[in-house]
């Protein structure tokens, strides 16, 4: 596995399975399993997040057969996406550089909480769903400073909160995440997969976010930056939109 489509948001077992593809006239998930050592559901789910990429194309008939778009014209779409992605990237940085130097300088206005520990970021996760009325969004990847468990959604399910999540191919692989999402989902969350997700990530409605500040999680030093009403949560809740029309949605968990 390569990895070459990486910066595109291809994660080499998908871009595995798209080279398999590109090598025959089409294929089927199980003929990709047996080449790929790996389970037809494995393959198929590849195949579908290619398909949403527009890499791979659905052939017409009652089987899945899957055929291979020609590369330069296909690669080059996700090129053109992930530049814009970057752009609205470019202005979230902005927006936290400016966090960064007033959080130095003394000058952190109430626009912007820093709090650090296992057990604040817990507390504060519980309570901004909590305190949702209307919608949780999350982006969500490895690794865990938490347990993976979330029984405070499924009550806010109930009560009438919409969630919407975007998990990274690689949180389905955590022990215990993919029943997790089962769960939740059957519960009523809506959840898609983004290859190439490098943020976590929770909004409250559009008042809130919660965004730990490293993906390398020391369980006891956990720091994270709590985001109220503001150009950068603005701009947060822009970067979230777009991975959630960019992820495909997770059916058949």
């Amino acid at each position: 596995m390569t990895g070459d489509l990486a910066a595109v948001g291809i994660d080499p077992f998908d871009e595995a399975v798209y080279r398999a593809v590109l090598a025959r006239n089409s294929a089927a998930p199980a003929e990709l399993a047996d080449e790929l050592d790996c389970s037809a559901d494995r393959a198929a789910r590849a195949l579908s997040r290619l398909h949403d990429a527009g890499l791979v194309g659905r052939l017409a008939g009652a089987r899945r057969r899957y055929a291979a778009i020609e590369p330069q014209a296909a690669v080059e779409a996700l090129v053109r996406a992930r530049a814009g992605e970057l752009d609205r990237v470019r202005q979230a940085a902005a927006e936290l550089s400016r966090v960064f130097d007033a959080a130095h300088s003394g000058g952190l206005t109430e626009e912007v909480e820093f709090v650090t520990g296992r057990e604040a970021l817990g507390r504060w996760f519980v309570r901004l769903q909590q305190e949702a009325r209307g919608e949780v969004r999350t982006l969500d990847r490895p690794p865990y400073a938490l347990t993976t468990a979330n029984p405070v959604e499924a009550s806010a399910l109930r009560r009438g909160v919409r969630y919407r999540a975007v998990y990274a191919p690689e949180a389905l692989e955590w022990p215990g995440v993919l029943d997790d999402i089962r769960s939740l989902v059957a519960r009523g969350e809506e959840a898609r997969v983004l290859p190439g997700l490098r943020v976590k990530l929770a909004i409250a409605d559009d008042q809130l976010a919660l965004m730990p500040l490293s993906l390398e999680l020391d369980l006891t030093d956990v720091r994270a930056a709590l985001i109220r009403p503001s150009a950068l949560l603005d701009a947060l809740i822009d970067y979230w939109e777009l991975a959630w029309r960019q992820g495909a949605p997770l059916g058949g968990l």
